[in-house]
C-alpha cells in the first residue's frame, strides 16, 4: 500500500501545472515587477549579457536600414550598429539546387577559392627602402660618422669616402657625386677625385639631399657649385667661415637636360624676395620661370630648416653670383635660417 501511495503521490505531483516566463500574468502580481523580480534573480545567469527577458515577439524592433537595391529588414536581437549592407561585390552563395563544378583531382593544386577553401596568401613583394624622416640643421649636425653614412646609403647617394689625413679639417669627409638623382660638379674641376674643393663634411650633404630630391622633381639633372671645402688663402682670410670646415656650399647654376645653365647671376629675382611664401603658389607673379625656380629653392631651404645660413645676391655684392648655404656646429637655440631677403639690414 505504501508503495502504491508513494507513486499515486508522484504522479500527482508531476502533473500539477509549473509557472513558466511565457505563461500568463500571475494573479494579483504586475506584469513589469514579475519581469523585474525573475530578472533580478537570474542576473547570474544568461542575463547577464544585456539579453531581454522578455518573449521575442515582445522585443522593439530597430530601424530598418536602407541599403542599395535591396532592404535588409528587421532585426530583433542585434544591436542597429552592428547591422551592415551586403557587399555588392562579395561572391554570391550558389542557389539551392544549383550544380557543383566538376573538378579533376589534379585541379585541386592550387585552385583552394575554386574549391570553397581560402587560397594560399602570397608572399607580398619586398617593398623599396622609404627614405629617412628629413631632420633640421641641428639634428644633423648631431649625426654619428655612421649614422650619417647610413642615411646617405638609404637614399642611393653615390659618393666617395676620404681618408682623414687627406682633409683633416673635415670631421667627416665624403665626395659626393650624385644626390637624389641630380650630379654636383665643379664644371672647371680637371678631375673632382682628386679636387680639394669637392669635398664635402657628411652632414652637409645630408642637408642638402632634401634640396637635390626636391630639384630633381622639377627636372633639374645637375648642379653646378664653387666650392665647399676651401683652404689657403682664402680660408685665412675668413677663419669663421664654414668653407673651411666643408660644412657650406656656394651653388652658382642649374642645368635641365642639354639646355644652358641657368646661372644665379643671370636669373636670381633681386631685391623681390622679401620674405617666404608658404608655397609655391604664392610666388611673386611676373616671375621668369628660372627666377621662380631659385625662389622657390630658397623657401623649400628655410622652410625645411635645412641650414643655418642662406646668403643671397640680394646680401652683398660677394655674393652676387652664387647662393650660399651652410650648417653650423654647436648651434644651442632653434634652427631659424638667417636669409639674406630683400631690404633686410639684421
Amino acid at each position: 500500500m505504501r508503495l502504491f501511495a508513494s507513486i499515486a503521490l508522484g504522479l500527482l505531483t508531476a502533473a500539477a501545472p509549473t509557472p513558466s516566463h511565457g505563461a500568463g500574468p500571475t494573479p494579483g502580481v504586475h506584469a513589469d515587477a514579475r519581469d523585474a523580480r525573475t530578472f533580478s534573480g537570474r542576473r547570474a545567469g544568461v542575463w547577464a549579457l544585456g539579453w531581454s527577458g522578455r518573449p521575442r515577439w515582445q522585443l522593439p524592433r530597430t530601424p530598418q536600414q536602407d541599403c542599395p537595391g535591396q532592404r535588409l529588414g528587421p532585426r530583433t536581437l542585434r544591436a542597429a550598429d552592428r547591422v551592415r549592407c551586403p557587399d555588392p561585390a562579395a561572391p554570391t552563395a550558389p542557389e539551392v539546387g544549383a550544380k557543383r563544378e566538376q573538378l579533376p583531382p589534379w585541379a585541386i593544386l592550387g585552385r583552394g577559392n575554386d574549391l570553397g577553401r581560402p587560397a594560399p596568401r602570397a608572399n607580398p613583394p619586398p617593398s623599396a627602402p622609404r627614405p629617412p624622416a628629413t631632420l633640421d640643421a641641428n639634428a644633423i649636425m648631431r649625426l654619428a660618422p655612421a649614422e650619417c653614412l647610413a642615411r646617405l646609403d638609404a637614399a642611393n647617394v653615390e659618393y666617395t669616402r676620404v681618408m682623414a689625413d687627406r682633409a683633416p679639417e673635415v670631421a667627416q669627409p665624403i665626395r659626393p657625386l650624385v644626390l637624389g638623382g641630380v650630379r654636383f660638379e665643379i664644371p672647371w674641376s680637371k678631375d673632382l677625385s682628386s679636387d680639394r674643393h669637392a669635398i664635402w663634411d657628411c652632414r652637409l650633404a645630408v642637408a642638402m639631399l632634401p634640396l637635390a630630391q626636391w630639384l630633381r622633381r622639377r627636372g633639374v639633372d645637375e648642379v653646378h657649385y664653387f666650392s665647399a671645402l676651401r683652404a689657403g688663402a682664402s680660408a685665412r682670410k675668413k677663419p669663421r667661415s664654414q668653407h673651411n670646415r666643408g660644412l657650406a656650399l656656394d651653388v652658382l647654376g642649374l642645368v635641365i637636360g642639354q639646355a644652358d645653365r641657368i646661372d644665379v647671376e643671370d636669373h636670381y629675382p633681386r631685391r623681390k624676395l622679401t620674405r617666404c611664401p608658404v608655397g609655391e603658389s604664392r610666388a611673386r607673379r611676373g616671375l621668369t620661370q628660372p627666377e621662380r625656380l631659385f625662389m622657390n629653392l630658397v623657401c623649400e631651404a628655410y622652410g625645411l630648416r635645412l641650414v643655418h645660413t642662406l646668403l643671397t645676391p640680394d646680401h652683398d655684392r660677394a655674393h652676387a653670383n652664387h647662393l650660399h648655404l651652410d650648417i653650423k656646429p654647436d648651434m644651442r637655440h632653434p634652427v631659424d635660417p638667417f636669409v639674406s631677403f630683400a631690404g633686410r639690414r639684421d
